[in-house]
């Protein structure tokens, strides 16, 4: 299984999620454009996760980078 030591996402609207050494960070804009933070600890990375992101190391390994 993998295990994600590091991870950071971000759409257009500049809501992001980070996991960093079991720490989460969600943050999100609300209606007034003010960006919305929630940090949390988790005790271990969630197996959905995990097979996500080998999913996507599968699928990176298959694109053509020549």
């Amino acid at each position: 299984m993998w295990k994600v030591d590091s991870l950071f996402a971000a759409d257009s609207n500049g809501n992001y999620v980070s996991i960093k050494n079991k720490r989460v960070t969600l943050s999100n804009r609300d209606a007034k454009n003010k960006l919305i933070y929630r940090n949390f600890t988790v005790k271990e990375t969630p197996p959905c996760l995990s097979v996500a992101v080998a999913d996507l190391i599968k699928l990176l390994a298959k694109e053509d980078t020549a």
